[in-house]
């Protein structure tokens, strides 16, 4: 075990350094979310007088939904590193090194847990300078963090698994454009389930990208619904098991392809 988390860290640092030795790219990766926290932020700040609606404060309720929105890019985008590594060549050299080859998908998702951590405090900092407040405990901190993350894995392997079956970027660009925003808005990332059309508040229920989201929200609530935190993360754990699992099937397929 410990030659596994040794070799998996060493593997990790091998996105991680290049991607810290370039601030920039870091912040540019979460541009997006960024500017929709900035701009519906202000733009909508005044829809929390809607009867019905659960929040004082419209960048405090935007918050996790844009914290998921990065995960949700982050995660899609890291089927292009594995793309690039078959392209190039570098994953024929990995599957002939002698280490455990599960490292080799476990060490991407290791960088991305790294890279999310790094760009949830700044947003969460951003959302603070915007006026978003909230009382929590390191353990409820660690929750809402863990939550998102553990959806940011699921959406990795997804992408990993993506890229090892098809090993093409039009395949890729086309699937990060059809899954983002759309999951988004199918969600409450924006909008209470309770004030949404039926048919997207139905949709919703099966979207992990909600579960999140919702998961997230609750934690942040003054009052706090542990039964709901729970449960929606219990949820996104399931799916990120499952993705997990179909990222190593489609590992083991292309190992023997290759």
């Amino acid at each position: 075990m410990k030659k596994v988390l040794k070799d998996t860290w060493y593997m990790a640092l091998r996105r991680i350094r290049p991607t810290f030795r370039e601030p920039m790219a870091i912040i540019m990766s979460m541009l997006q979310p960024i500017v929709w926290l900035l701009l519906f932020g202000n733009l909508f700040k005044g829809i929390v007088e809607v009867p019905g609606f659960s929040a004082d404060l419209y960048v405090e309720y935007l918050l996790p939904g844009m914290i998921v929105m990065n995960t949700l890019y982050i995660g899609i985008f890291t089927g292009m590193g594995t793309l690039s590594d078959i392209n190039y060549g570098v994953m024929e050299r990995f599957l002939v090194l002698p280490i455990n080859k599960i490292i080799i998908i476990l060490s991407e998702l290791v960088q991305l847990i790294v890279l999310l951590l790094t760009q949830f405090i700044m947003i969460i900092f951003l959302a603070f300078i915007m006026g978003a407040r909230f009382s929590l405990s390191i353990t409820n901190v660690m929750v809402f963090l863990t939550i998102p993350i553990l959806l940011g894995m699921g959406i990795s392997a997804l992408s990993i698994s993506l890229a090892l079956v098809t090993r093409k970027h039009e395949t890729m660009i086309g699937a990060m454009q059809l899954f983002t925003l759309p999951l988004m808005f199918l969600s409450s990332a924006f909008m209470p389930r309770e004030l949404m059309p039926s048919w997207i508040r139905t949709i919703s229920f099966f979207n992990p990208i909600d579960w999140t989201i919702v998961g997230a929200r609750a934690v942040l609530s003054s009052q706090i619904n542990w039964i709901e935190v729970l449960s929606n993360g219990a949820l996104v754990l399931l799916f990120g098991l499952v993705c997990i699992f179909i990222s190593l099937v489609s590992f083991r397929k292309f190992q023997s392809s290759t």
